[in-house]
């Protein structure tokens, strides 16, 4: 699998394209994301994560895509859904504190164009979830996994509270399904250089 970054004419767009192999992302989705952010007059992490969480996040669901096809893994749903779900569970498994910063920035991306769109008839025909709904799906991810750490989330009101009571059972359910489903793909001599580079492995225990 390549990850590859490239100009797209124009457009600002992400995909991954199973007859090559790849996983494309566009440098002007890149320039959107940092549009977005400094037309809202962010500024330290926040403006960083504002630009950067969104392009990690579309990149490592773009790769769910491509996991999906590669290791033939079984969906029951939308596939979309499932590959939001896949580069969530995988950013909470590298540790809280790079998930903090790049679902931060993502659920914001999301948060912003929910706010600023006009709904049609298409958003709801369309095969990705609405951005409020991936907004409240990514803070439900991050709280459930760990509801002391990402308890602001609900403190500020930014997750209600009616669907913050379910989110350890979701959190936990889709993390059983990598652990069933991919999990055992994994290379342990990747998961040991890892280890030997960083100081730990990445870890798929609950």
């Amino acid at each position: 699998l390549t990850l590859s970054l490239s100009s797209c004419d124009g457009t600002a767009n992400a995909w991954y394209d199973p007859e090559r192999g790849t996983v494309t992302l566009c440098y002007e989705y890149l320039a959107e994301f940092r549009q977005l952010a400094a037309a809202a007059h962010l500024e330290g992490a926040e403006a960083r994560d504002a630009a950067n969480g969104p392009a990690v996040f579309v990149l490592l669901h773009e790769s769910g895509h491509a996991v999906f096809d590669l290791l033939q893994v079984p969906i029951l749903g939308h596939e979309e859904d499932a590959a939001d779900t896949f580069a969530a569970v995988l950013l909470l498994k590298l540790g809280r504190d790079v998930a903090f910063h790049v679902l931060r920035g993502a659920a914001w991306s999301y948060g912003q164009e929910a706010a600023v769109r006009t709904l049609g008839e298409g958003d709801f025909a369309d095969q990705h979830g609405l951005d409020a709904q991936r907004y409240y799906n990514l803070l439900c991810l991050a709280y459930g996994s760990d509801p002391k750490y990402f308890g602001p989330a609900v403190q500020k009101n930014h997750l209600p509270e009616d669907r913050a009571e379910g989110c350890r059972e979701e959190y936990h359910q889709a993390l059983f399904a990598v652990q069933k489903l991919i999990a055992p793909s994994i290379d342990p001599r990747a998961l040991e250089r890892l280890r030997v580079k960083h100081g730990r492995a990445w870890d798929l225990g609950r």
